[in-house]
């Protein structure tokens, strides 16, 4: 599984990056606008991406997520915030991917989580919980 973190706020990915030291196939790429993204995704070949919610050149997430979505073979995409990444509200994030990359690791060929449809006008929040 390879794991895309798009942002163009430093801390994010400098956070990032120490979070997943020596951990394989993730990247953090620092973007500024649309385009930068999209090279970034084109170039990486994503399976899960966390997304930058607002971009400087004014477009949101979720019309890059819309142009991604409508890919043959669409990536999972997460949205994040400022909001959401300052202080422990990262830890979700984090431990998410890191339970992500985990039963990739070790179940890749039973692990589907299935298909979340975006349309306009509805934010689908999802929460993990562990069962034990």
């Amino acid at each position: 599984m390879k794991i895309l973190v798009v942002d163009d706020e430093n801390f994010v990915i400098e956070l990032t990056k120490r979070h997943f030291t020596g951990i394989d196939n993730v990247a953090a790429i620092r973007c500024f606008d649309t385009e930068d993204v999209l090279k970034a995704i084109g170039k990486e070949h994503p399976d899960t991406i966390f997304l930058d919610h607002n971009f400087g050149d004014g477009r949101v997430g979720l019309e890059i997520a819309r142009q991604l979505l409508a890919q043959p073979n669409p990536p999972t995409i997460f949205s994040i915030s400022s909001d959401v990444v300052h202080g422990d509200l990262y830890e979700p994030y984090a431990k998410l991917l890191w339970q992500s990359w985990e039963v990739n690791r070790l179940l890749p060929d039973r692990l589907m989580v299935g298909h979340i449809p975006l349309e306009d006008g509805i934010l689908v929040r999802v929460q993990v919980r562990q069962h034990y």
